[in-house]
């Protein structure tokens, strides 16, 4: 089964609309701790899991993920770029 921040039974939400450099706060989603995540709205840890899953386990381009994560490209290439992968 696949993640999707947009699913028909949550309200969609625009990532587009946080700008440049939201990239960087998915980026450090990873180094949270619980009480971080629970702080945080679900939709960002979706998306970075969604992220991670499209990149790392199914070797998707920054292209592709971002078309099927429906999110700006360049949100993407910044993820990547800060995570490592």
């Amino acid at each position: 089964m696949q993640i999707s921040p947009n699913t028909p039974s949550a309200t969609p939400v625009n990532f587009a609309a946080y700008g440049p450099g939201f990239g960087c706060v998915l980026a450090s989603m990873q180094t949270l701790s619980d009480a971080g995540h629970a702080a945080c709205p679900q939709a960002w840890s979706d998306l970075t899991n969604l992220l991670h899953i499209l990149i790392e386990d199914e070797g998707m381009t920054t292209e592709m993920a971002a078309w099927e994560a429906t999110v700006p490209e360049s949100l993407v290439a910044d993820y990547r770029q800060l995570v490592g992968i």
